[in-house]
C-alpha cells in the first residue's frame, strides 16, 4: 500500500477525500497524524502500487517535479489572435525565445468573429516573421489558453503588456488562469517603447484608409511580410 503523510492541507490535486480511504491500524507512532492511501498512476493505467514505505506530501512534489521532463519547465507558450501579427508581436517572440528553451505561438480561433485574415493564412504570416528563430513554432488552437498548454506540455504563459490599461485586464486573466491551472505560471513582458502603441485596430484603419501612404505607414507597424497582404485584403474588400 502507498500512503500519503499529510500534514498540510489542501492536499494535492492527486489526492482528495473522494479517492483516498483511512488507515487506522498502523503502528502507535504513526497514528497521530492523518495518513491516507491513494492510487498511483503509471504510464499505462491507472493501479495500486503495493509498497513499503511511506511518503510525505513534500517528497510527493518532489516526484512530481521531477516527472515532469526537465525541458517542459522551459517551455512557454504566447497566445493571441495574430490578426494581423505586428512587430509589437514579433518582440514579444524575439525577447521569449531568448528566455525559453522552446516558444510556442499559439493563435486563436474564435468561432464568433470573422477574421481578417484566416487561421493557415496567419500561421503562414506568422512562420515567415520568425523564420530565424529555430526554437518557435506556430500553432492553431480553439478553447482555453490553459488547455491548450497543457496540451503542448508547455508550463509558462508569455504575454506582453503595453499600456497601463493592459495591466488590470491580464492581471484578471493571469489570476483565472492560475484557478484554471495552478501549475501553469504567467510571465509579463513589457512591449518595447517603440512598439507600445501598436494596436491591431490603429494598423486595420492605416491599411484601410491610408490610400497611397498605407504602405510606408504600414511599415513602422508591422513586418514586412505582413504589409502587401494586409494591403490585399483591403484592396479586395476582404
Amino acid at each position: 500500500m502507498l500512503f500519503w503523510k499529510v500534514d498540510t492541507l489542501p492536499l494535492p490535486a492527486e489526492i482528495s477525500e473522494n479517492n483516498c480511504c483511512r488507515i487506522g491500524n498502523l503502528p502507535n507512532r504513526q497514528r497521530s497524524v492523518k495518513w491516507y492511501s491513494a492510487w498511483k498512476r503509471n504510464s499505462n493505467s491507472a493501479s495500486r502500487i503495493e509498497v513499503d514505505q511511506f511518503v510525505t506530501i513534500d517528497r510527493l512534489l518532489e516526484e512530481q517535479r521531477e516527472a515532469m521532463s526537465e525541458s517542459s519547465t522551459r517551455n512557454a507558450v504566447y497566445v493571441g489572435s495574430f490578426d494581423p501579427p505586428t512587430l509589437g508581436h514579433l518582440d514579444i517572440i524575439q525577447r521569449g525565445a531568448r528566455l525559453f528553451d522552446r516558444l510556442t505561438v499559439g493563435i486563436g480561433i474564435n468561432p464568433d468573429k470573422l477574421p481578417l485574415f484566416t487561421p493557415d493564412e496567419r500561421i503562414a504570416l506568422v512562420g515567415e516573421m520568425v523564420a530565424d528563430l529555430p526554437n518557435v513554432d506556430i500553432r492553431c488552437f480553439e478553447g482555453l489558453s490553459v488547455t491548450f498548454a497543457r496540451d503542448i506540455d508547455a508550463a509558462v504563459l508569455l504575454r506582453g503588456v503595453r499600456t497601463v490599461s493592459d495591466i488590470e485586464l491580464e492581471f484578471t486573466m493571469a489570476l483565472t488562469n492560475h484557478a484554471l491551472a495552478p501549475e501553469l505560471e504567467t510571465v509579463f513582458l513589457m512591449a518595447s517603447e517603440k512598439y507600445s502603441h501598436i494596436s491591431s485596430t490603429l494598423i486595420k484603419q492605416i491599411a484601410h484608409m491610408g490610400k497611397d501612404l498605407a504602405d510606408s505607414r504600414l511599415q513602422r507597424f508591422v513586418p514586412e511580410c505582413v504589409v502587401e497582404p494586409l494591403l490585399d485584403r483591403y484592396r479586395t474588400g476582404r
